[in-house]
């Protein structure tokens, strides 16, 4: 159930019942995003100069390609595409 209440100004807000399962479900993407950079991070690392080369990315690209990959598994998670 939402609770709906009217605050001072007269502006109606939903209660913190209703907010909270949106607050929690940013968090749980963080943490998903965060796991999902540092995972892609260290398979990168791990690839040798050559494989690197050969999917077209440089060593000083690691951690840019690591984020792009990461904030498209917590869209993901989060249902966005």
């Amino acid at each position: 159930m939402t609770a709906i209440s009217t605050n001072p100004t007269g502006l109606a807000r939903l209660s913190k019942t209703r907010r909270a399962p949106g607050f929690l479900a940013r968090i749980l993407s963080l943490l998903v995003q965060y796991d999902a950079f540092h995972g892609e991070l260290e398979r990168l690392r791990r690839k040798s100069d050559r494989d690197l080369a050969d999917i077209g990315i440089s060593r000083e690209d690691l951690v840019g390609v690591a984020w792009k990959a990461a904030e498209a598994r917590r869209a993901a998670y989060l249902g966005r595409h």
